[in-house]
Formats: C-alpha cells, sequence, structure tokens
C-alpha cells in the first residue's frame, strides 16, 4: 500500500493547484527521473515524488469553493495520471493535511472500488450542505470534432453553452471561450474548470467508445457516460448543487459524429484539430479513416504514405492480436469502429496492401446507426438532429453484424 498526503490547495483568483507527496513506490528509474523533473521546476525533491496538478486560469476569474477542494484530489486520483490508475498499485492509505468534506470523501473511495482500487482516508473532516447558485450551461471543450459538433448542436437548440476549454489553440474561433492552461495536462485538469462555473448543465463531448463499461471501470467512463454522470448529478444535488452533467452524443458512434460536424458545421469544422499533423500514431488512422468514410479531404493533417504505414501496422496488430483492446479494453468500440471501416474500403486501391488481411468478421453496419440505449434520457431537439442523419440501430436491417456497447 502506498500513501498519499494531500496538502492545501495554492489558491488566486488566476490559479488552483494541489501538491501531494506518494511515498511507498518502488525506487524505479522514471520515479527517479520525475523526482529530477520536478527538482528542476521548483516544486520536487531528489528524495521524494512530489505530483502537482490543477489549472491557470487565462481570461476568467476562478471561483473557488471548499466543495472543489474535496472534490478535485479525490477525482485526479482515481484518473489517468493519479499514482493509482494502470499502476501496480491498487491500494492506497489518502491523508489530508486540511479538512474535506466527509459525503465526497465517502463517495470517492465507491468511486474507487469501481475503478479497482481500495483507498483509505484520513485527515479532518467536516460534513455540511452547500447552497451554490446554478445558472446556464457550459461545455468541456477540446477543439475536436466531438465537442465541436456537440457546441454547433446545442447553440441549434438555443443552449449556447459558455465553452470552458484547456488550451489557448482549441478556440481560435470563438473567441469567447474561457481558456484554462492545465499542469498536469490529465483529464481532470481538463474539466474542472466548467464544473466549477455551477452551471445549470454541464455537457461534455464524448462518443460511444467512451460509454463502454468494464470491470473495473475504463478509464473514461465515470466522466463520458450516461450513467456514473448521473449518479454524479445526483450526488452534487444532495449536498446542495443543483447541476446536471449530460454527454449528449454517446449515443453516437466517431463517424457519425465527424459527418454531422462537417456537413452541418461547416464553420466549426475548419477549426477542427483532432491531432497534430503527420503524427504517426492510431489516433490520427482513426480520424483518417472517419473522414474517407465521408469523403471527406484528410491530407492536411495525415499524407497518403503516412496514412499507409499506419493502416499497414494497425491491420497487423489487430489481426495479430484481435482480442487486444488497450488496458481495460477503452479502445474496443474505437478499434472495431477502425476495423468496419477498412472492410468498407478494403477493395480500394489505397488498401491493397491490407486486402488480404482483413476477415469477414471486421464488418460491421453498427457504425451507420445511432445507438440510443446507450442514453434513453437523451434531449429529444439533439436526437432530432442526429436522426437527420441516421437510424436509430432499433432499424438496422436484421443479420447485420451489431456490435452492442454495454452500459
Amino acid at each position: 500500500m502506498i500513501l498519499i498526503e494531500f496538502f492545501p490547495p495554492i489558491k488566486s483568483s488566476s490559479r488552483y493547484e494541489f501538491r501531494c507527496i506518494v511515498s511507498g513506490k518502488k525506487t524505479t528509474f522514471a520515479e527517479l527521473t520525475h523526482r529530477v523533473k520536478s527538482t528542476a521546476r521548483g516544486y520536487g525533491s531528489l528524495f521524494r515524488s512530489v505530483f502537482r496538478f490543477g489549472f491557470e486560469a487565462v481570461n476568467f476569474e476562478i471561483p473557488h469553493n471548499e466543495l472543489w477542494d474535496s472534490i478535485y484530489p479525490l477525482m485526479w486520483l482515481i484518473h489517468m495520471g493519479g499514482p493509482l490508475f494502470r499502476t501496480e498499485y491498487s491500494s492506497a492509505q489518502i491523508h489530508f493535511h486540511y479538512p474535506i468534506h466527509k459525503l465526497i470523501k465517502d463517495f470517492y473511495i465507491k468511486r474507487a472500488e469501481n475503478f479497482g482500487f481500495h483507498i483509505e482516508v484520513s485527515g479532518p473532516e467536516f460534513d455540511k450542505s452547500f447552497d451554490l447558485s446554478t445558472y446556464g450551461s457550459t461545455l468541456a471543450f477540446g477543439g475536436g470534432k466531438d465537442s465541436r459538433m456537440l457546441y454547433g448542436a446545442l447553440c441549434e437548440i438555443g443552449m449556447d453553452p459558455v465553452i470552458y476549454t484547456a488550451g489557448k489553440g482549441n478556440t481560435p474561433d470563438i473567441p469567447e471561450a474561457r481558456i484554462s492552461i492545465p499542469i498536469s495536462g490529465r483529464m481532470s485538469d481538463r474539466v474542472i474548470a466548467a464544473l466549477m462555473a455551477c452551471p445549470k448543465t454541464y455537457y461534455c463531448g464524448n462518443a460511444l467508445g467512451e460509454a463502454k463499461r468494464e470491470t473495473p471501470w475504463q478509464q473514461y467512463y465515470d466522466w463520458t457516460s450516461p450513467r456514473p454522470l448521473k449518479e454524479m448529478s445526483s450526488f452534487l444535488q444532495s449536498i446542495g448543487l443543483d447541476t446536471n452533467l449530460m454527454s449528449p452524443v454517446s449515443v453516437l458512434p466517431q463517424n457519425l459524429i465527424q459527418k454531422i460536424l462537417y456537413e452541418r458545421y461547416p464553420d466549426l469544422y475548419r477549426h477542427q484539430v483532432s491531432v497534430p499533423p503527420e503524427a504517426p500514431t492510431e489516433k490520427n488512422l482513426h480520424v483518417a479513416l472517419l473522414k474517407r468514410y465521408h469523403d471527406i479531404d484528410f491530407s492536411d493533417h495525415c499524407s497518403l504514405p503516412l496514412f499507409k504505414r499506419l493502416l499497414a501496422e494497425f491491420v497487423a496488430r489487430q489481426t495479430n492480436d484481435p482480442d487486444n483492446f488497450g488496458y481495460r479494453q477503452h479502445r474496443e468500440v474505437i478499434n472495431r469502429e477502425m476495423r468496419s471501416i477498412i472492410y468498407h474500403f478494403k477493395e480500394d486501391g489505397d488498401f491493397t496492401g491490407v486486402r488480404s488481411l482483413v476477415p469477414d468478421d471486421w464488418r460491421g453496419e453498427w457504425i451507420n446507426y445511432i445507438h440510443t440505449y446507450v442514453y434513453p434520457e437523451i434531449d429529444r431537439d439533439l436526437l432530432n438532429i442526429y436522426k437527420q442523419y441516421a437510424d436509430d440501430i432499433e432499424l438496422c436491417p436484421q443479420g447485420s453484424n451489431i456490435f452492442l456497447v454495454p452500459v
């Protein structure tokens, strides 16, 4: 069991930063490297592992409240980037050197169990109900296809959410966006500012792939799938914050998101940045395949030689180990969508090099449909927009290879 000590956050109108000390881990080369780098950056030590996370606000004031002093560190702890996730350690003793809310502590102990961790939390506690006013809506905005399509759709139905984005380059076309600079760069740093604004409705743009449930939970599930978001909403409401957390694109495969963005919201599409140009990554191949499927040019981020190389590498991996979809299968829906598109194009000239390797069971008509069963409570106005581009999965032709996502 490792020990994690959290210290009071550093707060100002433009800064919200946490630091913690992690002890009890093996002193590996990676740990020593982290210590050297953190010391060079002015916050670490050569003799212990110090981690920092949080964000800096560029063009807005941070609305601090002791509620977030309890939620934020526990949220960070159990996600990718925290000292437990994707490591050999599955248990930890957590000590806070400042008071945290008892019910929030209990909520995240349970969330940790869902992620496969056992945590014990000690330190001073308080127990109170909050009375925080909520207003309007916010959208945690990444600048890629999912959040841009959702932003366009929400504005179309009259919601007009306030954009919160982690990075100056995500919103060149949305000058009113509220910009933060994440300290660790992980998901908790990227989503917290939009939640701290205390909106009546909080939106995040995550697709069908992130809605798939694994046990223990995969790395996105609690913050991107309707069921755990609903649980989080109910919990926040029980302690005095009447905010609803929603992920209304979770019913869509990503190729449909790309199509709707391109065809319906061309001004937003023009500034889509999903991957750096010529990045030699599976994500670059995925985005290129989505665009190819809908006759959209992808040469601005993936040249044809790179596309063919990434395609050959992906097909080789997927055929050599067809049931390996990454850590806790978090890439399964995305990889199966890529397989389906490759099957669709296997007779195309650019796919000649992999044609003989693509099996028939990669065919998947499910990628052409809306999966409303993932989120039955989805806003009907948004669903009506989606239905102009695809039918619901219940209308999928009999005998098609449907990949149903357990939720």
